[in-house]
């Protein structure tokens, strides 16, 4: 991780990096998630989402402790001491985020919600943790054995988490968290629709003609390609936001869905 820190950041730092990560390690300890693995692994898949969009040491440092303050016993005044005042701002910004899905469903209105996460967030990279959070939530989704709560999880990443990707420009994150949603919320639905687009490709020979790319659904079921990450120079800081990343995106080539 550190490495890719520094190919788009050669000043970050390195100790700071070494510190959180090893903190949250301790911290986090023995518990584990529904998959089996260790926790830790969590806020460390998350940190490696942000590194893709080239964010900031302290936004990284963020990602791997964003879950210390609501599941361990640390305070906001211990992560100031350690890593500064910024990054413990940052990691209560998305602990308070965190707190509001605890709220019962029915008691929730998306819309006003999504407005009320964008007017209590008082730096954008507090938002660009808990989307990366959420990504990883959902890729790891079918290791819960309840239904019901695999739906309810798809359906509020698809009514709030989703949009609120899309109105801060980051749409790659918004297309993918739309495919999980989708495979949780409507199996069946996806189920066919791949099956049918693989019966068009292989009438192409493999290949998408220009009528059938152009009519494709917004899923794309190979999200994440590599080529396809943003060329940015710098890393983004405090006032910035994915949509930067927008023009080297459509530079680059869609990828082909498939089963």
């Amino acid at each position: 991780m550190i490495e890719r820190v520094h190919a788009y950041d050669p000043t970050a730092d390195e100790a700071l990096l070494n510190r959180a990560y090893v903190y949250a390690m301790r911290m986090h300890g023995s518990q584990t998630r529904a998959s089996g693995d260790p926790y830790y692994a969590h806020p460390i898949e998350v940190a490696g989402i942000l590194t893709e969009y080239r964010l900031d040491t302290a936004t990284i440092v963020t990602a791997l402790l964003h879950d210390v303050i609501e599941d361990t016993p640390v305070t906001k005044e211990e992560i100031s001491k350690l890593f500064g005042e910024e990054i413990a701002e940052l990691v209560e910004g998305v602990t308070k985020l965190s707190k509001l899905e605890l709220q019962a469903e029915h008691a929730r209105q998306a819309e006003n919600l999504r407005k009320f996460i964008l007017a209590i967030s008082k730096d954008v990279r507090v938002l660009l943790v808990k989307l990366a959070d959420r990504l990883h939530n959902m890729r790891t989704l079918h290791f819960i054995k309840s239904q019901a709560k695999r739906e309810r999880i798809a359906r509020e990443t698809r009514d709030i988490y989703a949009p609120l990707a899309r109105n801060i420009g980051c749409h790659r994150i918004c297309t993918e968290l739309e495919e999980l949603s989708f495979e949780h919320t409507n199996p069946v639905a996806r189920t066919a629709i791949i099956r049918r687009l693989d019966t068009l490709r292989a009438e192409q020979g493999g290949r998408w003609p220009w009528s059938a790319r152009r009519s494709r659904p917004v899923w794309n079921l190979r999200a994440y390609r590599p080529e396809c990450l943003a060329a940015r120079s710098r890393p983004i800081r405090s006032g910035a936001s994915c949509s930067a990343s927008r023009s080297a995106s459509r530079r680059c080539p869609t990828s082909t869905p498939s089963g």
